[in-house]
Order: structure tokens, then sequence, then C-alpha cells
């Protein structure tokens, strides 16, 4: 069973410590500044130097430098993801020495004593891929902009002019569980000499990131659904899902490509604070679409990080989700 475990210490208490299982489709649910898009970005990090054989990222010090400040000054970041039995996680909390465990996953460690210093090592990568979906995704679409020192932008970037060179493909496999997307596959274009990904509806040709982001993190993973750079033991980042001003049948397609990723073989972690789209991941009418996925509730959980007090690991069956308390959230001082 795959564990993500973190732990993000300052001097003297500790900002976010928690542990869950990586479940196939994992949802991490808060506010802002409860850590859920840092979550994500140091989730890849540590994926991608693993993947890369590096020991550590650009970004991964930058983002070190950002949050080892203020009130966790001199403190710590911690991150392992490990494929252990149910039995051994005790054993692990207890005693998580790299040096024991290395052939178990990957692991992640900064420290800011003077300046930040991080480590990526590893053993066992239990992912082939990793990509992450910022929420400003039309800022690579519109504008090409890869801020300096970000390896996650880059990265997307990369699949994004392969996009642009080869235009949208036909995947088969998709299309027959995911009729819809033939809609993509007809209105999905390129235009290499803007060198832009393009849409036509009702005749008229639009540039896809001059829609919003939830519309273009959407269209991003349906180009690259169909061109098979999502694929079985890939790891998948969405940063901030927000549908709150889209219609049903947006949110509805959304759900069932994620869970026909992980009927797939593919991981999904998501953060998301809209209990709308969590409801419509939780009970899309599949057959409305004639999709041929299936929802399994054993492959879904849902976290919540609560800042200075730890996570709440919640079951995609509950009815009451515990999301944040506004109140509680700020009445420890701010970083």
């Amino acid at each position: 069973m795959l564990y993500l475990l973190i732990s993000i210490s300052g001097r003297e208490e500790k900002f976010l410590d928690c542990d869950f299982e990586l479940k196939p489709l994992t949802v991490i649910m808060g506010p802002p500044r409860s850590g859920k898009s840092m979550l994500l970005r140091l989730i890849f990090n540590m994926v991608y130097a693993a993947l890369n054989k590096l020991t550590t990222t650009n970004d991964l010090v930058a983002m070190a430098s950002n949050y080892l400040s203020g009130k966790l000054r001199d403190g710590s970041i911690m991150l392992s993801i490990v494929n252990i039995a149910e039995d051994e996680l005790d054993e692990f909390k207890k005693n998580p020495d790299v040096r024991t465990w290395r052939d178990k996953g990957i692991f992640l460690t900064c420290s800011n004593v003077e300046e930040p210093n991080c480590k990526v090592e590893w053993g066992y990568n239990p992912f082939h891929d990793v990509i992450l979906i910022p929420t400003d995704v039309e800022a690579i679409l519109r504008y090409r902009f890869v801020p300096t020192m970000a390896e996650p932008y880059a990265h997307l970037s990369q699949y994004i002019n392969d996009l642009v060179l080869r235009g949208v493909m036909r995947n088969e496999k998709m299309l027959k569980q995911l009729p819809f997307l033939s809609e993509a596959v007809e209105q999905l274009r390129v235009d290499k000499g803007r060198i832009m990904i393009i849409e036509h509806v009702a005749g008229a040709t639009i540039d896809v990131a001059y829609s919003s982001s939830y519309v273009n993190i959407l269209l991003t993973l349906e180009a690259f659904m169909l061109n098979e750079y999502i694929h079985e033991g890939s790891l998948v980042l969405i940063d901030n899902i927000d549908s709150y001003l889209h219609p049903a049948m947006g949110q509805d397609k959304l759900a069932l490509m994620l869970w026909a990723m992980v009927n797939n073989g593919v991981t999904v972690v998501l953060s998301t604070h809209d209990l709308i789209f969590l409801d419509t991941l939780r009970h899309i009418r599949i057959k409305d679409y004639n999709a041929n996925v299936y929802k399994d509730w054993s492959e879904m959980s849902i976290v919540v990080p609560k800042p200075w007090q730890g996570c709440v690991i919640q079951s995609p069956l509950t009815s009451d989700i515990e999301t944040y308390n506004v109140y509680r959230l700020y009445e420890k001082t701010a970083l």
C-alpha cells in the first residue's frame, strides 16, 4: 500500500503533520494557506527528481526558501511516499530513517538552519511519470510562460509543445471508455503558426487559453488523454479545481475523466475547495454519458489538512464533509 507522510515543522511546533494512504484518487480539500498547493508541488518535485535521478530541484529549493521562514524559520520539511504494509506503518513513523526504508519509496528532506538544503533519495519509485496541472495552466497555453526555476511548469510546457507539434491524436481505448472525447477530437486543433491550441465551436475559432482556468484544465486533460501522455503508472496532480461557475456537464465530464484515469492505472491527486465538484465526483451518473468506466469507493479518499492540527481523513461515502473553520485556521499566528 502506498502511504504519504508529511511533516513541516518550525522551531517550536508543526505546521502540518499527517500521514494517509495515497489512494488512486485522493482529494485534498481546504482553504487558502492550508498547504494544498504546496503539498502538490512538493510531491511533484520529489517524484520528478527521483524519475530524473536528481538529488534536488530548483523549484524545491525556492519553495523551501519561502516556506521555511518566519514562524517556521530553522524548521524542516519531510515528505515521503512509501510502499509498505499497513502493519509496518507505525514502525516507519517511529523510525523513518532513510537507510532502513530506502528500498521502499521516495524521501524528501529540507532544512533551513542557515539556508535551504533539500535532498531527495529513493530506492523505489511507484510512478513512471508525473504531471502537475496548475490552476493557472492558461498562462502556459497563452504566453508560454514558464516561471524561473519552476520544474512543474517547464515539464508541463514540454508536453504542450509536443502537443502543438503533433496535433490532437485519437486514443481509441479512451474514446471507447469516454465517447464524449470524440467531441474534443473534432473540435481541438493546433495552430502551429501561432503555436496555440484552438477550439472550433459553432463555426468560430477560439484560442483555448482565453477560456476560464477550469475549462483550460478540462481541455488540457482531454488532449493529454487522447495523446496518451497520461498512461498507466502516471501520477497526475491537479491544483485547485474550481467549477462553481460552470455548467453541470463540464463538471460531469471532468469527474468521468478522473475515474477513467483511475480505471487505467493512473494515480490522481487533486486539490479543491469546491464541494459542488466533490459531490459530482462522488455521485456522477456514468450511464448518462454512455461511459465505460466504474467508480470504486475503496480507491478514493478525502484529506483535509488543518494547519497546526494535522489532517482529517474522510470517507467518500460520508455525507458530512468537514472542510475547515476560518476562525480555527487563523487563531494561530500567521506564517
